[in-house]
């Protein structure tokens, strides 16, 4: 398959927004474990990373069309999650369940709700198991003692389907799976996209 100049420069440009998305969240992925409570700089980050798993997705699908890769295999899966709630507990659970990465990212790229999970207060607000009465007793009780862990994503696509994954994994499924495959496809066409070839 012959590659156009225009589809040589949409690869460059995609392979570009693919590294620096997963670079940014890679580093928000570990921020949970830095206290910063000044509402404004969570907010920000929140909203850094709906847009950067949103153009990661884009990106990362031109970069399959143009370079002709096709993931294949067990290993191209992302892990679902769940939430259990319980004796006035909020835990985040894997299930035996998974997505595969080119199915992923479609839903991704045409969901109709997206929303960041990075403690137990969120997924209380977001998933809402028990209603608002319920919801307003438990900040009440556990407003000085939140939970921390590595974000999630919950997404809902465009037929309604409801999934929540870890955006850790859908980073380390692109570096260890898509990005390999990526360059190498790439190179078959004369196209050499990371830094060591370029002049």
């Amino acid at each position: 398959m012959k590659v156009t100049q225009l589809e040589r420069e949409l690869a460059r440009h995609a392979y570009e927004n693919v590294i620096e998305r997963c670079a940014r969240l890679s580093a928000f992925s570990g921020s949970a474990h830095v206290d910063i409570s000044f509402e404004d700089i969570l907010t920000r980050q929140k909203t850094l990373a709906i847009d950067d798993v949103i153009v990661l997705s884009i990106s990362a699908r031109r970069l399959i069309a143009v370079c002709g890769v096709t993931l294949n295999g067990d290993e191209a899966r992302v892990r679902k999650w769940k939430f259990i709630f319980q004796n006035d507990e909020t835990l985040p659970v894997p299930q035996d369940d998974f997505v595969s990465l080119g199915r992923l990212l479609g839903i991704i790229i045409h969901c109709e709700k997206l929303e960041i999970i990075d403690s137990d207060l969120m997924a209380q607000a977001i998933l809402n198991p028990f209603g608002y009465e319920k919801f307003s007793e438990w900040c009440a009780k556990h407003a000085s003692s939140i939970e921390y862990f590595s974000p999630k994503i919950l997404i809902r696509s465009d037929k309604s389907e409801f999934m929540i994954f870890e955006i850790a994994d859908l980073i380390e499924r692109i570096d260890e799976l898509l990005l390999p495959e990526v360059v190498e496809a790439a190179k078959g066409h004369g196209l050499y996209l990371e830094d060591d070839y370029r002049f």
